[in-house]
């Protein structure tokens, strides 16, 4: 760990207001998934958030904030995955937290956690434990997925903004895309009216020009060198490229 990064956060004074707060808690649920039980360890913190709730700084948010800051800077390494060997899902739920680990020889892979929402009935709470365990096996089906894949497909709904990022082939053929494309946005969201691509190669050609007019959508081509045309992708491949660069990193 970069010891400048750690005594930055050591130093880090107690907030007095919500606006204090929130960068503080920002910094530590980017990395949620180093720390064990995040949601319940944050609750008197994330509290203090709530509309209409008034500010009162308890001992609570004050052990909470000591207790985030330590597991903030403790040396905790999580283990590559082996998709040779047998992975193993540990879950668990209560009234408010529910979370799991992803574990391997011994060895964690990574957390996953979140709180339960209010209003739960009892009988949607007892599948709290079902619910924290798809979410760990969707981790796992994500970490086994990547193998020797080496490009991204990337997807942006218009109207919704969200984001579809597709592990795919280094050299992904036509073929290839127009099956991920179909089984990851097809399947789930349904046939598009119409879709914007770049001028790639993989596009323009006659294979996937003949996909469209099957499923009875436009596919329209953006004008190189020209943002404007469709700068929501373009801002979305930069923030992907940031959330690479920081994934490699070592620090």
């Amino acid at each position: 760990m970069d010891q400048r990064k750690v005594r930055a956060i050591s130093k880090c004074e107690t907030p007095t207001t919500v606006s204090e707060l929130w960068p503080f808690l920002g910094l530590v649920n980017y990395y949620r998934r180093f720390i064990v039980d995040f949601p319940a360890r944050a609750i008197p913190l994330t509290d203090l958030l709530k509309k209409n709730y008034s500010w009162v700084w308890t001992s609570q948010c004050a052990e909470a904030f000591k207790d985030l800051k330590r597991a903030e800077t403790k040396n905790s390494v999580l283990l590559l995955s082996n998709c040779s060997h047998t992975f193993e899902v540990h879950t668990d739920a209560s009234d408010f937290p529910i979370g799991g680990v992803l574990v391997q020889n011994g060895h964690p892979i990574t957390y996953a956690s979140s709180t339960t929402p209010s209003g739960v009935t009892p009988s949607r709470r007892r599948n709290d434990r079902c619910g924290a365990l798809l979410a760990n096996l969707a981790v796992l089906f994500a970490w086994e997925q990547v193998g020797d894949l080496g490009s991204i497909l990337m997807v942006v709904d218009h109207f919704f903004k969200y984001e579809t990022f597709i592990a795919a082939p280094t050299n992904c053929t036509a073929e290839e895309a127009a099956h991920l494309f179909i089984s990851h946005i097809v399947k789930l969201w349904g046939v598009p009216t119409s879709m914007m691509s770049d001028r790639n190669p993989r596009f323009t050609g006659k294979f996937w020009n003949e996909v469209f007019k099957i499923l009875g959508s436009e596919l329209l081509f953006s004008i190189s060198f020209r943002p404007q045309t469709n700068g929501q992708i373009e801002r979305v491949n930069a923030l992907l490229e940031e959330y690479l660069r920081h994934y490699v990193s070592a620090n």
